[in-house]
């Protein structure tokens, strides 16, 4: 990835990302999905070029806490409504 900017992934795993991302379109809402050739490969590419995209720390954080399971991101209840008075 040299030259690429901090966070991108490489054209190779933007591109086999693009296919997994058209594979699932088409085995959620095509009439008769087929599977395309190729797609474990595919797989590995994008996995492979996420990872190098992300740092140590982030993959860490990604393993240990993930965003789902942070608890600052959970939504919080909102404050009791004030009643409307006239």
């Amino acid at each position: 990835m040299s030259g690429a900017a901090p966070g991108a992934v490489s054209p190779e795993a933007a591109a086999a990302l693009w296919r997994l991302a058209l594979a699932e379109e088409s085995a959620r809402y095509a009439p008769s999905p087929t599977a395309p050739e190729g797609l474990g490969e595919d797989l590995r590419t994008a996995r492979a070029g996420l990872a190098a995209a992300a740092g140590a720390g982030a993959r860490a954080r990604a393993v240990l806490l993930p965003r789902s399971l942070a608890p600052w991101r959970r939504p919080r209840p909102g404050p009791d409504p004030q009643p409307v008075t006239s």
